[in-house]
């Protein structure tokens, strides 16, 4: 998918909020529901994701200018960024679901059929996005499983980013095979920060038509008031600067690119793409440093680290 957008900066309007916007008239049914009103269900959980993402931003921005990973210069800062992610990714789900349950908001309960009609058509368009966080997510929550932070460095570079940790096999932890292929691979910060966003954005559109095919009324940017969000801005801004260095296995999946411009008549110019062609993307060097960060309790002695193939060296 693709959105271009190109005028002021505080007329970028995810489509979304354009839609639940212009409901007037519109029969909701969101208080027999117990539910806030849809716009604001949206706005709030949008704003969460954001506000979130450039937390991590703003986290993995420190940690590299002050070369934290380097030796024992600072400590902790694996677990604040372990924290960090899993905040992120408890946002991202808690968003989606909030799509979902705005349009239930449109159908009263006498309208079973046509509501759950809507939200499946709406649910298999954004279906295999969702399954991918869900998985991480319920894996943490329900499962026993963790987030841990890895690192590929070399002098000059240093690109992080996490794994999820269960059970490898038996008496063994690690990357967890039903995210990581073969207990084998992590996700790399460079390509998982754009991505997540890059869907989130996509989903806005995908929810605005979803509401114009209930409302019958045409999203027009037209007439609307300005939306600021200082989160979406520096988020984009920031990843538009991101390094296009991957881990290993990453280099042949789809590429999520964000771009933002800002143009001499102060106009911007943006362009969210996935998967995109545009920029040229690298791995990391064969010549670098893997480093992990793991915790020992009182039962397991042995460790499977990410791109070591399958053997299991601690």
């Amino acid at each position: 998918m693709k959105i271009e957008y190109l005028g002021s900066e505080e007329f970028f309007i995810p489509k979304a909020i354009i839609a639940l916007r212009n409901l007037e008239g519109i029969p909701l049914f969101h208080s027999e529901k117990s539910f806030r009103h849809p716009l604001e269900s949206y706005s709030i959980t949008f704003a969460d994701v954001f506000q979130k993402t450039v937390t991590l931003i703003e986290n993995l921005q420190s940690i590299d200018s002050d070369l934290a990973y380097l030796g024992n210069k600072k400590q902790g800062w694996e677990e604040k960024l372990s924290s960090d992610t899993d905040n992120w990714l408890d946002s991202i789900i808690q968003h989606i679901d909030t799509c979902k349950g705005i349009l239930s908001c449109f159908f009263s309960k006498d309208e079973e059929k046509k509501k759950n009609k809507c939200i499946t058509l709406f649910s298999k368009e954004i279906e295999q996005y969702r399954k991918e966080v869900a998985t991480i997510v319920n894996l943490i929550k329900h499962h026993q499983r963790f987030v841990r932070i890895i690192y590929f460095h070399w002098i000059g570079g240093f690109v992080p980013g996490y794994f999820i940790e269960g059970i490898f096999q038996e008496g063994v932890i690690g990357p967890d095979p039903l995210v990581h292929k073969r207990g084998n691979t992590a996700i790399s910060f460079n390509r998982n920060l754009p991505l997540h966003i890059c869907n989130i954005l996509f989903i806005s559109n995908i929810l605005s038509q979803s509401i114009y095919e209930i409302t019958k009324r045409s999203i027009s940017i037209k007439n609307q008031e300005p939306y600021k969000n200082d989160y979406l801005t520096k988020a984009l801004k920031s990843l538009s600067l991101s390094k296009m260095i991957y881990f290993p296995d990453e280099i042949k999946k789809p590429v999520p690119y964000i771009r933002w411009h800002l143009k001499e008549n102060n106009e911007i110019k943006i362009l969210i793409e996935m998967p995109s062609k545009i920029c040229k993307i690298s791995s990391v060097p064969d010549k670098c440093r893997i480093q992990i960060a793991m915790r020992f309790g009182e039962v397991y002695r042995t460790y499977k680290i990410p791109y070591f193939g399958d053997r299991v060296p601690i």
